[in-house]
């Protein structure tokens, strides 16, 4: 029996669609945590009753357990105890930006408590309620802080996606294991692989040092 071993030019454009996918699920996933990470960030950081326990609670489950466990349990955990039909690319949209809203959450609660409470008081002082407060005095100030941690979480979750490979979703990693099975060429494929997960990652992590080196030299000049 003959196998076709050769690794061609429709390898490098699968490899490049796979790329493709891995990127449009991690832009979806950062778009759902950055949505549910300013929302609990601000009902954490304004200490509301119940709410904010909630919060607690769902930020302590999604960055205390494993992702793979919960990328499990929704693919299919839903199926079995709901009767959810869920896709791949569901579950992989849905549980990575469940868990970067975690992460998010605690940066922008972060970003917030950072601003110096004098601040508060000028805008109380000034007539200005809690929520135009925070909209135009403590959010444009808080933001400077979150934005290099948060490169670096999205950075970090566009690199950890390639655990969804595991529930089948041909993202960058499943075909660089499918591609491997046929071509019996493992070290040209994942270097093939790494070297594109690198060339996304690496711009966007030497974005947020540059970031936070040029925040901490505008606060020493301050």
């Amino acid at each position: 029996m003959y196998l076709y071993t050769a690794f061609t030019y429709h390898d490098v454009y699968f490899l490049l669609r796979g790329g493709m996918w891995t990127l449009i699920v991690t832009v979806l996933a950062i778009l759902i945590g950055v949505v549910l990470g300013f929302l609990i960030g601000f009902v954490r950081a304004a200490r509301v009753p119940v709410l904010s326990q909630l919060g607690m609670a769902y930020v302590e489950l999604f960055r205390n357990s494993p992702l793979v466990a919960q990328l499990f349990f929704v693919f299919y955990g839903l199926p079995f105890f709901l009767g959810i039909d869920v896709s791949a690319f569901q579950a992989a949209v849905w549980t990575l930006g469940v868990n970067t809203g975690a992460f998010m959450a605690v940066i922008v609660q972060a970003g917030i408590e950072a601003v110096p409470v004098g601040q508060w008081e000028a805008a109380r002082a000034g007539g200005l309620g809690y929520w135009k407060t925070m909209r135009l005095v403590i959010l444009p100030q808080a933001v400077r802080t979150m934005i290099p941690p948060s490169v670096n979480l999205f950075v970090q979750q566009f690199q950890v996606s390639s655990l969804i490979a595991l529930i089948g979703f041909i993202d960058l990693t499943r075909t660089g294991q499918i591609l491997t099975e046929r071509t019996f060429k493992p070290f040209l494929i994942w270097t093939i692989v790494g070297v594109m997960y690198f060339a996304a990652s690496f711009p966007l992590a030497r974005y947020a040092r540059r970031l936070e080196g040029r925040f901490k030299r505008a606060d020493k000049m301050a």
